[in-house]
């Protein structure tokens, strides 16, 4: 638009016409340049010259940025009204309010990711904790039940998966205490039974040692009988072999 109103007044070479459609232009604040340019390559008129040489506008023949990212650079012919070239626009927009909204935006983003992640990471943890501490427990569970206390049980504090997952396990455990508790029942038993066995045979064994002894006493009595006495006497084997004789025989 700006390269348009310029046109008649580059034709026709008037300055002030030109500086007037100039001062319209600096109206937009972000406006950092502004060069017209005749079909002779000479300046007619600009707005800050310096900063247009600083970023070296004439290079430009199209849109493109500056070097250093902060100026965004136009180039457009100057027409006649009988639509002749007749000189080229060079304009300059500053763009450090974008980037600085640009700043913004990305802190902005940033903080609002870092916001998420941390949302995120409390609600994994959360859930976490959620799932992880009944497992916790029934491994605690578990560990107490394998050192012989059968009166720890799972907390169900839920019917959800972990709430049923804790139900199976008390059952089990219920099942193991039962049979645990009729193992000891048949190792009373057992023992009970071994004890009177043992105090049995200890009878029997005393009584065998006492009979022996009488046994013993009666043989030595006879034998003394036997070997005191004046008759002969003898013992035989039904086929008549002399197995034992005494002294008077």
């Amino acid at each position: 638009m700006t390269a348009y109103n310029i046109g008649p007044a580059l034709f026709l070479e008037d300055i002030e016409a030109i500086q007037a459609v100039i001062r319209v232009a600096r109206q937009n604040q972000d406006l950092a340049y502004l060069i017209v340019v005749n079909d002779s390559n000479q300046v007619v008129a600009a707005f800050n010259p310096k900063d247009a040489e600083a970023t070296r506008f004439f290079v430009t023949k199209s849109n493109s940025v500056s070097r250093d990212g902060k100026i965004y650079q136009l180039a457009r012919p100057i027409y006649s009204p009988t639509n002749k070239p007749i000189g080229q626009l060079y304009l300059g927009f500053s763009l450090e309010e974008i980037i600085i909204e640009n700043r913004r935006f990305v802190t902005t983003v940033s903080l609002i990711s870092f916001l998420v992640f941390l949302i995120g990471m409390a609600a994994v943890f959360g859930f976490s904790t959620l799932i992880t501490k009944p497992l916790r427990q029934m491994v605690k569970t578990a560990k107490a039940i394998a050192n012989g206390d059968m009166t720890k049980r799972a907390v169900v504090s839920a019917q959800d998966e972990i709430g049923i997952l804790a139900t199976a396990f008390n059952q089990m455990v219920d099942n193991l205490a039962s049979a645990y508790r009729s193992l000891e029942d048949v190792n009373h038993y057992l023992e009970k039974r071994v004890a009177e066995r043992t105090n049995e045979l200890r009878q029997e064994i005393e009584q065998r040692k006492k009979i022996e002894g009488a046994l013993r006493g009666k043989e030595e009595e006879l034998r003394s009988l036997f070997e005191l006495s004046k008759a002969p006497i003898y013992i035989t084997t039904k086929e008549g072999g002399i197995v034992w004789v005494n002294e008077a025989f």
